[in-house]
């Protein structure tokens, strides 16, 4: 067991005390943590420092993920990749590469968004076109090694016509593959469907012209 104190702050508006804890999970891939949390007063009477203890409820934690966008000069396409440590799904440890094995787990798109000019709402930008896939992509020290460490995604995203006033941004999405039922129907194919789930997104402005 480990103790670290760390200092809260004070949130006025939801009268509440908070602290922002890093939590390094090593190998493990979304694991589920559970804190044991109490109060120290240091200037409290001999054997008072430390208030009752008790536990918050569990949280699991996200992967760690390094996105880059790169405009090209030309402003028709935006490089996009994604990289960070990954975990296999059951029912792709058996494929023959690593490769195969991360592609089979999760997926990977980008694609560009338009908020229309005069628009007063972040729930206005509407996608332009449709996703484009990003292909998983390993040295071959990672190939050699099967190491799921440090996985990277990489494509290019087309730029659409900018229209006046209109804004622009790119988004990314990654979403973990998951073998599911059919809902009200038998489990005809060989294999059962994919269901997927969000486990990170983020988005980019673009310059404007």
């Amino acid at each position: 067991m480990t103790v670290v104190g760390h200092q809260p702050e004070f949130d006025p508006e939801r009268r509440l005390w908070f602290c922002d804890l890093q939590v390094e999970p090593g190998d493990a891939y979304t694991p589920f943590v559970q804190l044991a949390l109490a109060r120290y007063q240091p200037h409290s009477l001999d054997g008072q420092e430390i208030s009752k203890v008790v536990k918050a409820d569990f949280v699991q934690l996200l992967p760690r993920r390094e996105a880059t966008f790169v405009l090209e000069p030309a402003r028709r396409a935006v490089v996009v990749t994604l990289g960070g440590a990954v975990g296999i799904a059951a029912h792709a440890v058996t494929l023959p590469t690593p490769a195969s094995r991360i592609d089979a787990s999760r997926r990977v798109e980008a694609w560009v968004e338009r908020l229309p000019a005069g628009a007063t709402s972040d729930l206005d930008w509407v996608a332009v076109d449709d996703p484009v896939r990003l292909p998983v992509r390993l040295t071959l020290g990672r190939l050699r090694r099967e190491d799921y460490a440090d996985a990277e995604w990489a494509g290019v995203v087309g730029m659409p016509e900018a229209e006046a006033g209109d804004r622009l941004r790119i988004r990314i999405a990654e979403y973990e593959l998951h073998q599911a039922d059919a809902l009200g129907a038998p489990v005809v194919a060989a294999f059962a469907l994919r269901e997927r789930r969000l486990v990170y997104a983020d988005s980019v402005d673009l310059p404007g012209e």
